[in-house]
């Protein structure tokens, strides 16, 4: 099951998260769209709405250096609310869906349960998604041309990466004040939807 999820997303022009990837892309001059977290930004639980989910990881300060590129800080606010949570993928496999889930073969013995995705429930207890507003605030710009051809030691990559991660968490703040003041504007249906 794993792997058709895999190759789905390949199939609609996801790339895997490896520096030997990363590297061939950036010698071509792609553009590239990078979450640090990786999967984790993707299956984070309810409580974790809104919070970087990079852990240690400086790969992507490391391949936007060593390649001259420039990381671009952006914030998006909204889509984590699109579906509640009945039940966190790190949850899933100690219910009665995850034995079920077990005995079927889509879960086995090697699933790691911090990386399943919960499962979801949107507006009206349904699968369509809640009609939340989406805010996207981009920051300013870090180029890392100075680097290029360059392997950056750990302080450095420390700091790079707390800059863009300050970045990012300040324009989510911002981005939570707004739409907070916005909500007024919001429609009937809408407020009854997005409870």
């Amino acid at each position: 099951m794993e792997f058709l999820t895999e190759n789905r997303l390949l199939a609609q022009g996801a790339v895997i998260g490896d520096p030997a990837v990363c590297s061939a892309l950036m010698e071509h001059d792609c553009d590239l769209l990078a979450f640090p977290g990786g999967a984790h930004e993707a299956t984070k639980t309810a409580s974790r709405q809104y919070t970087l989910q990079w852990k240690e990881r400086y790969g992507f300060v490391r391949q936007a250096a060593l390649h001259g590129y420039t990381i671009m800080p952006f914030a998006m606010v909204g889509p984590d609310e699109f579906y509640d949570h009945l039940i966190e993928g790190e949850d899933l496999p100690d219910t009665a869906v995850g034995k079920f889930l077990q005995r079927i073969g889509v879960l086995g013995e090697h699933t790691r349960s911090d990386m399943l995705p919960p499962i979801p429930i949107g507006a009206l207890g349904s699968l369509f998604p809640k009609p939340q507003r989406c805010y996207i605030q981009f920051g300013q710009p870090l180029d890392l041309g100075r680097y290029t051809g360059r392997k950056l030691t750990l302080k450095r990559q420390q700091l790079i990466r707390a800059a863009v991660a300050l970045q990012i968490e300040t324009m989510l703040g911002e981005l939570l004040e707004r739409r907070e003041r916005e909500k007024e504007r919001d429609g009937l249906l809408r407020r009854l939807l997005t409870r």
